[in-house]
């Protein structure tokens, strides 16, 4: 059955308007963002599709069968009440069924409409399907396309003035203010902005972007999940950019124009009064954003063996300066790397599990899955699940309205 037909099954007979927001991968820039620095991140064809309706009231009713729970709530409660969560309800107070935590992925969708509101949109009740094909949890963003989906939607049914870069900006700070991550702007900005074909290369401070080709007719990306729940990404997350803020400050007190690492060179931080852990954390940032213009360039000369090293050093400075990998991480991005005809390979997203990223050769792709598969398999008694993926573009409504 597909998503048209169910929606009429939830919510009754009548037209329902189709959306789609892609996850995406990051090619290389992990954990520059939130320092102001520079990433490139393309979106991949794993997409989370949201079929909508107008209601004629203030209700918000949404269902994912992605995960079989729904929820709902009022726009008016949004603006209304306060947004400290609390239990059974989402922030703003909205109610959720099934009650208890399990729907808190709604906030993502009711952030995005609080944010809009506060910018002084009108917005309509809807009624929502989502579903989609994006894993949760492998860093590939599933949160980010929730938010865009939502987004678009409020947009194009309401008829919104907002421009592509704006309602980036609107979805990261719905996730900073309501849902409660400190997120960077990367992960919205791929998701709407992407083109296919193309890496988007970001200035993270300035905003200013531009699509980088992508000139690899027998190469693919693939996306491999460990299996292993990152559960102390959130936690650590907000521990680093506590320490990259702490880093920048000392390199600041000597050399006043640094505002965050994306302003160091390793000349900065080589005089800087640092303690060891502070010095590898803004080592790697440092490094990472020079890796990232390097890649560029890489991509632009068609030099794959330069990227592949390019990804295989991230992965080394994550591990070892900002120590955010994992055993499980550190043994596919090892079996990868012994496989003739892969790139490059690294650690993708927040750490701690995950997956990782390898850039591989077309006609090796079955060896690369039998040899990652069996040897992963080995050493820690987990089947991995393997992602073969093509570059999207960015989110927007269906032609046609049919999935």
């Amino acid at each position: 059955m597909n998503l048209a037909d169910r929606f009429s099954d939830l919510y009754g007979p009548g037209q329902a308007r189709l959306f789609q927001a892609p996850g995406r991968v990051n090619i290389i820039g992990e954990h520059t963002d939130y320092n102001g620095g520079f990433v490139l991140p393309a979106a991949v064809d794993r997409r989370l599709f949201l079929a909508a309706r107008p209601r004629r009231d203030r209700l918000v009713r949404v269902h994912s069968s992605t995960i079989g729970e729904s929820a709902e709530f009022s726009l008016d409660s949004l603006s209304a009440r306060g947004r400290e969560p609390s239990r059974g309800r989402g922030r703003g107070g909205f109610q959720t069924r099934p009650r208890g935590d399990h729907a808190a992925w709604v906030n993502y969708v009711a952030g995005v409409a609080h944010v809009l509101q506060e910018e002084g949109h009108d917005l309509v009740g809807l009624d929502m399907l989502i579903d989609s094909d994006i894993p949760v949890g492998a860093g590939m963003s599933s949160s980010a396309a929730l938010e865009v989906a939502a987004g678009v939607t409020w947009r194009s049914i309401c008829g919104l003035g907002i421009d592509d870069v704006q309602l980036a900006l609107l979805c990261q700070r719905a996730e900073h203010t309501f849902v409660g991550v400190p997120c960077g702007i990367m992960d919205q900005f791929a998701a709407l902005l992407s083109r296919p074909g193309h890496a988007l290369f970001l200035d993270c401070r300035s905003l200013e972007y531009r699509h980088v080709s992508l000139p690899w007719g027998d190469l693919r990306i693939v996306v491999t999940d460990t299996g292993v729940r990152r559960e102390l990404a959130g936690s650590e997350y907000a521990v680093r950019r506590r320490q990259c803020e702490e880093a920048a400050a000392a390199m600041r007190r000597r050399f006043p124009h640094i505002e965050q690492l994306r302003d160091a060179r390793i000349e900065h931080l080589e005089a800087a009064d640092l303690d060891d852990t502070l010095r590898k954390r803004a080592r790697h940032v440092i490094e990472e954003n020079e890796r990232v213009l390097e890649a560029v360039q890489a991509i632009g000369s068609n030099d794959l063996n330069r990227i592949g090293r390019l990804l295989f050093e991230s992965h080394r400075s994550l591990r070892d300066l900002y120590e955010v990998s994992c055993r499980e991480l550190d043994i596919l991005v090892d079996l990868a790397s012994e496989i003739p005809g892969v790139f490059g390979s690294r650690m993708m997203g927040a750490g701690f599990g995950g997956c990782t990223i390898s850039l591989v050769r077309a006609d090796i792709l079955g060896d690369f899955e039998e040899k990652v598969r069996s040897g992963y398999c080995a050493a820690t008694s987990i089947t991995p699940v393997i992602h073969v993926c093509a570059s999207q573009r960015g989110a927007g409504e269906v032609e046609g309205g049919t999935r």
